[in-house]
């Protein structure tokens, strides 16, 4: 019979590649699979909380609070975190929405709540086995690949109850720039993985597969965030520089240019019948959305300044960002957003507009952004200063804490979130990506705690 802390393990091994392949019917694409994953969050706490106690030799209450005494900082300072940002949503302009989040966007408090205690679930675990995390990445690789080449091979579960017309990508996410980010940390995780043995041959399919996944999203945050991260994996080994440190770069590289190969692929395949969708590569050259991206931070920065301390409270921002930017700026936005001409009219009310199209028509139309597409902006806005430093110092200690554990090497484990960190600064939280990515963590910290390799 299977004891409480094996029991455990084997729980906590495989709810990532449940979390990650949680396949359900939706209305929208986009919102795919969001509620069944708040949901398997909350079964996580409450089944990893009960094997947990279980599971461990029964103490008295002076040996139990002696116990959690000797946590390590980093998870007095998290739990902090979700301590302020409780308050924040207490004090909220929306409370109900803090706590909840938006229909879109349901990464409220009770998200963030909810991926704090998983992620210390899993830190504090003594291992996590890996192997389901592998078969995740391996899946959702390829499933990005055929997608983008035009094949459905999801059609077969979903189809009785959803059409998948979004062109690129379906899969388990549901939308390209989200998926982007998921992608970017399954790229980087085999370099810590295998720094000891970058000659295998698994090393080598998991990181080309990945990043060649990760292309064909063209996603340009996710793209800076790779290219900056191979970059720093180099300085990282300027003292001990091998071939196999300088080749990994150069094929991460070029497996990041493969979206064109595959997208003529794709125009071959739909040509001669094989495939209904064409690839949908978005423009990387475009300054557009970078241009939208500094009107939602200039609004974000307004907000803080108004409220420093504490903020407005989480997933407000869609109800405050018109608010704080200038009427020139607010019409800017919706121009750019909407691709109009300069001679097409327009007519602005908040959040919500009229414009003219190329027939003369009268369209509405209204504009929602649920965060000011800048992470570090949105702890600014929603939960202040008080929020930014305390999630600082949670990074610091855990930091300081990977470095006890595995000296120099501590960097190298953290790179895969490293990037994802840079990738948040032009995107934003969502449930089925960071709350994967906080399990992914807390899976990384506690095998590195345990010395556990590949």
């Amino acid at each position: 019979m299977l004891k409480p802390n094996n029991i455990e393990y084997y729980f906590l091994s495989t709810v990532p590649l449940i979390y990650g392949l949680l396949v359900l019917p939706s209305n929208e694409t986009a919102n795919i699979f969001v509620t069944p994953r708040l949901v398997l969050l909350g079964c996580v706490v409450f089944i990893g909380l009960l094997l947990r106690y279980t599971g461990r030799p029964r103490h008295s209450v002076s040996e139990f609070l002696h116990g959690i005494s000797r946590q390590p900082s980093y998870v007095w300072w998290l739990t902090l975190f979700g301590f302020t940002t409780v308050i924040s949503t207490m004090t909220s302009v929306s409370e109900g929405i803090s706590w909840f989040g938006t229909p879109s966007n349901q990464a409220g408090t009770i998200f963030i709540l909810l991926s704090i205690i998983v992620f210390l679930l899993y830190s504090t675990a003594e291992r996590v086995s890996i192997f389901g995390l592998v078969v995740l990445i391996v899946i959702i690789n390829l499933l990005v690949i055929f997608e983008y080449m035009g094949f459905r091979p999801l059609n077969g579960i979903v189809e009785r109850y959803l059409t998948l017309t979004s062109p690129f990508p379906s899969v388990t996410i549901g939308h390209r720039g989200h998926l982007a980010g998921l992608l970017l940390i399954f790229s980087l995780m085999p370099l810590y993985w295998f720094r000891k043995n970058y000659n295998s041959w698994q090393f080598w399919v998991i990181f080309t597969l990945s990043c060649t996944a990760l292309s064909c999203t063209t996603n340009s945050a996710a793209i800076i965030a790779i290219i900056a991260s191979l970059i720093l994996f180099i300085i990282f080994h300027l003292g001990k520089l091998n071939l196999y440190i300088l080749i990994i770069p150069l094929v991460g590289l070029l497996s990041l240019s493969l979206y064109k190969p595959l997208g003529v692929a794709n125009v071959y395949f739909h040509s001669i019948g094989w495939v209904d969708a064409t690839a949908d590569a978005k423009n990387i050259r475009s300054t557009t959305t970078l241009e939208t991206r500094f009107i939602l931070w200039k609004s974000a920065y307004l907000l803080f300044k108004e409220r420093p301390l504490l903020g407005w409270g989480p997933q407000t921002y869609n109800q405050l960002w018109y608010t704080h930017i200038s009427d020139k700026d607010g019409d800017r936005l919706f121009r750019l957003e909407l691709g109009l001409q300069p001679h097409q009219k327009m007519v602005r009310i908040n959040d919500s507009a009229a414009y003219k199209d190329l027939d003369d028509k009268t369209v509405p139309v209204l504009l929602n952004y649920f965060a000011p597409h800048n992470s570090l902006l949105d702890i600014l806005y929603s939960q202040g200063l008080t929020g930014v430093l305390i999630f600082g110092i949670f990074i610091i200690s855990l930091t300081r804490y990977l470095y006890k554990c595995v000296k120099a090497s501590a960097f190298l484990s953290l790179l895969p979130f490293i990037a994802y960190g840079i990738y948040l600064l032009a995107w934003f939280v969502t449930v089925p990506v960071t709350g994967l990515a906080a399990i992914l963590l807390g899976v990384h910290v506690a095998n590195i705690k345990s010395g556990q390799d590949v």
